[in-house]
């Protein structure tokens, strides 16, 4: 037998497996590929001749919009895909992307196929498919005429390929529907398709559930918008303040629910700049007891760029608290002292860091000033707020509890009448300062986790949450990584701790900054002392100073100028003025290994901070290659985007 008579032989026996389905439903068996004949099984052979389902206009639209995100990133697969069939000169055929459920979402024709948007061509209805068993056996498929099932498909040729979700799921499913017999050109091409839509889909998925956790994490009513004001994520809080399902928040515009006199060009602009909005209506009804409160700009964010907006319920100010009374003894950014670049990288991150609400977590060892940062943070966003600073490793885990929960009335012996409210509520509308949160004990962890989650505080021997409103700004000096993989710190709480960290550079990594702090401190000293000229410092003393490890960093600095000051004759500090253990202490050495690394990390920041964040350019001057810089940077952890401006 010829290969000719193989195949038409092939052929018509398919086509009577096909007229006997179509007649009694029997299928036999050994006619059809495995993948067909269990479709074909799935299918209801009575609905065959019956019509496809179209949905309606407005239903249609709905389901594309719960389909949004599939949609954008197949679009300029799709384009591509396009051209290329074009470009092969492949007559009659079609482009078809589905939803998960069969529901036809796009197509772009080149031929004379009629495949309407809005149907849904499942097996219920007997649309046995490649596009739509793709879908139900998790892999690519092929399909060929008769094989299709439906009537006006017996000359099609179809090949489809699932498109997943970043948790596996079902996303969707695309594929080509082709009249040509020479289909092994378009496997390769479905394949590459169908990875780079689902690539692209799983990236920008894990954007928007990164973003919407951020947005939980904001105490007020937040959403994030793209610069066309297109709704991206929304909280909880502003869920109900619009009273509209999150779900149906998802792909509207922003001009949709915030509406009156609002400038939506400056508001949607590329700048965290935001003209006072002191009510706002949404959905028709004015919120007068509302007011937007920040917005942020954030650039390249998963290749987006984002603006998210929040808006806060104006509440009266509490009684006893005045600002500018209560924080005027507080820091502020200008008192962090240093013109290295590891303080400046500080600087600028905690800069950046003000101008959002999420918690944060300073790391650094004892005495490099980790509160000064807390408290010039809350003063660039929280001024108007209470600063509440807490000590958690100085506290018995009970006295911890009361004292940052608060308690009710006979609560515990010794219980004041009327109870007391704790630091979570003092600080509500502010900042609270965690010091030491390394060495807050397991069980008390736990309490806190609940705090963060809910937002709301239950004090010791009461049952009511109190909601609160407040910035996490904790610190340690502890490797708080470690102690989560040691089992002394709770996971899950250090991820919500750390949305953002900043890591406060030991003294001794910054050398330089030493006689610009000696000016300072010996400039406030002088004017605690009551003293006419300022005290100043030797050159040989400095010398002495800048070749100290100073292990207790700036703290410790402090002290000795203060010892230094009381010794000195006159207005001058020298070596005779410092303690023996520093002038005797051997000079540091760029041979020491910790000095060798802290020489490379300042050489690299500086380079890399002057060339904008070009790595290219970077290397090129360090005269090492772009992966060595990469290698490098990840080694001594330099945050490259915080260095690009």
């Amino acid at each position: 037998m010829s290969y000719y008579d193989y195949c038409k032989t092939a052929y018509n026996n398919l086509a009577d497996a096909w007229n006997m389905f179509m007649d009694t439903g029997q299928l036999q068996n050994g006619i059809l590929r495995p993948d067909s004949y269990t479709s074909w099984i799935r299918c209801d052979h009575k609905k065959i001749h019956g019509p496809i389902v179209c949905l309606s206009d407005e239903e249609f639209a709905r389901q594309q919009s719960s389909s949004r995100i599939l949609i954008n990133n197949y679009k300029p697969v799709m384009r591509r895909v396009d051209c290329i069939l074009r470009h092969k000169e492949v007559l009659n055929y079609a482009l078809i992307l589905m939803d998960s459920t069969g529901l036809i979402l796009d197509v772009v024709y080149s031929g004379s196929q009629d495949i309407p948007l809005g149907n849904r061509y499942h097996e219920l209805l007997a649309c046995s498919n490649a596009i739509n068993i793709s879908r139900q056996e998790n892999k690519m498929v092929e399909v060929y005429g008769y094989d299709h099932i439906y009537p006006q498909a017996s000359t099609w040729n179809t090949i489809g390929d699932r498109i997943l979700n970043y948790d596996k799921s079902i996303a969707g499913a695309f594929g080509i529907v082709s009249e040509t017999n020479n289909v092994s050109t378009l496997v390769p091409i479905v394949k590459i398709a169908s990875q780079l839509v689902q690539s692209s889909l799983v990236f920008e998925q894990i954007a928007v559930n990164k973003i919407g956790l951020l947005l939980e994490e904001i105490p007020e009513a937040a959403i994030a918008v793209n610069q066309s004001g297109e709704i991206i994520s929304a909280n909880q809080g502003f869920s109900q303040l619009s009273d509209t399902p999150l779900k149906h928040l998802i792909g509207k515009n922003i001009r949709d629910y915030l509406l009156g006199e609002i400038d939506y060009r400056k508001l949607l602009a590329c700048s965290d700049e935001l003209s006072t909005i002191n009510s706002i209506t949404i959905k028709g009804q004015r919120k007068n007891n509302y007011t937007m409160v920040k917005k942020i700009f954030i650039d390249n964010f998963y290749h987006h760029s984002l603006i998210t907006l929040s808006f806060k319920r104006n509440t009266p100010q509490k009684i006893g608290f005045i600002p500018s009374q209560a924080n005027n003894s507080l820091h502020r950014f200008e008192d962090l002292i240093g013109e290295t670049m590891p303080i400046k990288l500080v600087k600028t991150i905690a800069q950046k860091t003000a101008r959002s609400f999420f918690n944060v977590l300073i790391e650094g060892e004892s005495g490099t000033g980790k509160e000064l940062l807390a408290q010039s943070i809350h003063m660039a966003s929280r001024s108007q707020g209470p600063f509440v600073a807490i000590n958690c490793g100085a506290l018995t885990r009970e006295l911890l509890q009361s004292e940052l929960f608060g308690y009710e009335e006979g609560a515990f012996t010794g219980a004041i009448k009327g109870g007391k409210p704790g630091k979570f509520e003092q600080a509500d509308g502010g900042s609270i300062f965690l010091d030491e949160i390394g060495e807050m004990p397991i069980e008390m962890q736990v309490s806190l986790l609940r705090c963060l989650q809910d937002k709301t505080v239950t004090r010791v021997g009461g049952s009511q949450p109190r909601k609160i409103d407040i910035r996490i700004i904790a610190a340690t000096n502890r490797n708080l990584y470690e102690q989560v993989r040691n089992g002394t710190f709770r996971e899950d709480l250090y991820y919500r701790l750390n949305v953002i960290e900043i890591k406060m550079p030991p003294l001794r990594e910054r050398v330089a900054d030493i006689p610009l702090l000696c000016s300072h401190i010996l400039s406030e000293l002088s004017q605690k002392l009551d003293l006419i000229d300022d005290v100043k410092i030797s050159p040989a003393a400095l010398d002495c100073l800048c070749q100290y490890h100073w292990p207790g960093n700036v703290r410790e600095l402090q002290n000795v100028l203060e010892r230094a000051v009381i010794y000195s004759d006159g207005n001058i500090i020298d070596c005779e003025c410092l303690p023996l253990f520093i002038r005797e202490n051997p000079p540091l050495s760029t041979d020491n290994n910790s000095s060798l690394k802290d020489f490379e990390r300042t050489a690299i920041m500086e380079t890399v901070l002057k060339h904008q964040g070009n790595i290219s350019k970077s290397a090129a001057e360090l005269g090492i290659a772009r992966s060595t810089l990469y290698q490098k940077m990840k080694r001594l952890e330099i945050p490259l985007k915080t260095l690009r401006k």
